[in-house]
């Protein structure tokens, strides 16, 4: 189902969903809302189609902004025109250059900063505007929140940023190895027509699994489209963070918004989030006067805004359906002076295992770091232990073959690889039993003794080799419970070239090297008699691209080669994780 079958169904669903929030809402200031076509007229001469809706266009309102590639008419129209236009607000949906109706070529996040701020400046002079904007928007909408940012006029009041970092390198690599997951099948759907159709369902998944076939990986292009896709191959051919595309131009002023915002924003993340990282990021540099009148708020949720996987979440549903209730509750609250429901200068984080939401101050603040040392003396067992002594010198190997790589299963995903484009990806879920690959050594730890609070980055620290000049390592961090069960927690990934998220150097096949790992943050309480499993292997498919063992940049590598891969436990090579951990 393509085209306008899917929009018309999508617009049917909004309506629905829009019924099952407006019990969440304040009461609503007005009956009807009428919604008009426009052009905006950017400073170039580009024209940007956009749909505004106002309860009443014969006098001034506040003006709530969002801007995305996307369409989804009818959907935009239950979810956000109508709630906003009930409750006193003018909903202007614009569409960025070069997509649907807007005129220009569309590159992707290159004009979103200039046309942003033309944009801004457009609406203050309409005579529906009072004055007062207010901005919001998840993934891409929150990206073109963030490149307005540094729009310090008056008429900017404040955001609603979702699941978005002000980052460049850092959204599409980690350390040398791309998010295919992400951004292969995002660059799948918005290279040339495909961009005016919605992807969901079985024509996703066949389109996800084309892209991802693509071999060399940057001719994706040429194999969905066929012809060569501009934009993704700068992405793909700039593969170190210190490369001219990164540190100069667009993404250089993109790296510096999180510093020049300046107006209270209420940024809505999610743990198992595709972007959670970059948006604690974003958090960390916020300037302090801009965080004391910002929220924080983190909730167990995935990119879609919903809770998925096999763990259940009682009482995440604070932000409401599609976070629209909490979201005009914010914008009443930073625009027409109302009370909020909670306190500005503060994170405010969904505990996984209390099942609970606490409320932190401007940081995250653990008490002590547990840390375990991997042991892989005893070789008898299918799973080695992790213990707070530093035990003998080991080593242990495995190896590992690019043309098998370890499924990925829960974390911070896009999809659901067991069920396709468009539903809830895996998040925390059931982990496969220690022993079943043979590429993944695992560490256990003994059973805590009380309930143990994370909060905060898990760290580790492994020493290893290869006999290949280049490849990956993963680091994936699991609870076991007292009946076996075992659910993901957090896992990172490194290319052996890089030290840590800032320091590449090139690789000596046999030499030991030390990697450090830095996860993204997380609360999460241990369940007395738990215990915690550390699993290491190479890949982890299709979150990245499996690593094919060489040093030809990933996106012109066609073929590998299997790798003999050593963990080193032990003596002066003490591979270790470390746990931050909070007193109860």
């Amino acid at each position: 189902m393509k085209g306008k079958a899917i929009v018309s169904m999508m617009g049917a669903m909004g309506t629905l969903m829009a019924k099952t929030f407006e019990k969440d809402l304040p009461k609503a200031e007005y009956k009807d809302v009428e919604i008009r076509e426009l052009d905006i007229p950017m400073s170039d001469g580009v024209k940007l189609h956009a749909i505004v809706s106002s309860p009443d266009f014969s006098k001034p309102l506040p003006v709530i902004v969002l801007r995305n590639p996307y369409i989804m008419y009818d959907w935009m129209r239950n979810i956000y025109h109508i709630p906003f236009g009930k409750h006193g607000y003018v909903f202007i949906h614009v569409k960025v250059r070069g997509t649907y109706s807007s005129e220009g070529e569309f590159v992707p996040f290159e004009n979103d900063i200039k046309d942003g701020h033309d944009t801004l400046d457009w609406i203050t002079e309409q005579p529906w505007c009072d004055g007062n904007i207010g901005m919001i928007g998840a993934s891409y909408s929150g990206y073109t929140q963030w490149a307005c940012a540094d729009y310090h006029k008056p008429a900017l009041k404040g955001m609603f940023l979702s699941v978005a970092g002000a980052e460049g390198y850092d959204v599409f690599y980690h350390r040398g190895l791309f998010n295919e997951e992400v951004w292969g099948e995002w660059a799948a759907q918005q290279m040339g027509d495909n961009k005016n159709e919605m992807w969901a369902g079985p024509s996703g998944n066949k389109l996800r699994e084309k892209a991802f076939a693509a071999n060399p990986p940057i001719t994706i292009g040429e194999t969905l489209i066929g012809e060569h896709c501009d934009f993704f191959d700068k992405w793909a051919t700039n593969w170190k963070g210190d490369e001219p595309y990164w540190t100069k131009g667009f993404w250089k002023d993109f790296q510096n918004q999180a510093e020049e915002l300046d107006v209270p924003v209420f940024l809505h993340a999610g743990w198992w989030d595709i972007f959670q990282h970059v948006q604690m990021s974003s958090w960390k540099r916020m300037k302090p006067a801009t965080k004391d009148k910002s929220i924080l708020m983190i909730g167990p949720w995935a990119h879609s805004g919903l809770s998925g996987g096999d763990l259940k979440y009682p009482g995440e549903g604070n932000c409401g359906f599609l976070q629209i209730p909490i979201a005009i509750k914010w914008f009443d609250h930073i625009i027409k002076g109302k009370t909020f429901d909670y306190e500005e200068g503060h994170i405010y984080a969904y505990n996984i295992g209390n099942m609970e939401w606490d409320k932190l101050g401007r940081d995250f603040a653990e008490d002590e770091t547990l840390t375990f040392y991997l042991d892989a003396s005893d070789k008898k067992k299918k799973a080695y232990k992790a213990d707070t002594e530093v035990p003998k010198k080991a080593e242990v190997s495995y190896k590992y073959d690019p043309k098998d790589p370890v499924p990925s299963k829960g974390g911070r995903l896009i999809a659901a690889h067991n069920g396709g484009v468009g539903l809830t990806p895996e998040c925390s879920c059931l982990q496969d039993p220690v022993g079943k690959r043979k590429d993944i050594l695992s560490f256990v730890t003994e059973e805590f003794r009380k309930d143990t609070k994370i909060i905060g980055s898990i760290g580790a620290t492994l020493f290893v080799s290869s006999d290949a000049p280049a490849t990956a390592f993963t680091i994936k961090v699991s609870e076991v419970m007292e009946n076996g069960d075992t659910y993901n927690i957090r896992d990172d990934y490194t290319d052996i070239r890089w030290l840590d998220n800032d320091t590449y150097e090139d690789y000596k096949p046999g030499k030991v090297r030390e990697l450090t790992f830095e996860m993204t943050e997380i609360s999460w309480t241990l369940k007395k008699g738990s215990k915690l499993r550390i699993d290491i292997s190479s890949s982890s498919n299709p979150q990245f691209l499996p690593h094919k063992n060489t040093t030809e940049p990933w996106a012109y590598a066609k073929k590998g080669k299997k790798a003999e891969q050593t963990i080193y436990t032990g003596g002066k090579y003490a591979s270790r994780i470390t746990v931050p951990v909070v007193k109860e």
